[in-house]
């Protein structure tokens, strides 16, 4: 998968995953606005975790270079697909 493929997949089932939350607590507004705070908070950590994870991995390698960013974008590319299988499972049961 290519970066740009990982983020649109990513895009997709973050927006999903929201739809599916909004569904399932239709009747119950207050829960639906603790559980859609709690999963925007929680997606601004991953993404902070993965841009982390992703400088760390591509660290020995100079900004700027062809290598630096291709350590970077595969690094993205596989986190995006762990985190789009995780958000395939959102609302938990």
């Amino acid at each position: 998968e290519s970066k740009a493929d990982a983020e649109k997949q990513l895009n997709l089932e973050y927006g999903n995953a929201k739809k599916r939350i909004d569904a399932e607590y239709s009747a119950s507004p207050a829960d639906l606005q603790s559980y859609t705070t709690t999963l925007i908070d929680t997606q601004r950590g991953w993404l902070k975790y993965r841009d982390g994870q992703c400088n760390l991995e591509s660290f020995m390698a100079e900004k700027g270079t062809i290598t630096h960013d291709t350590l970077t974008d595969k690094c993205v590319a596989r986190i995006d697909l762990e985190r789009v299988a995780q958000l395939k499972s959102i609302p938990y049961e």
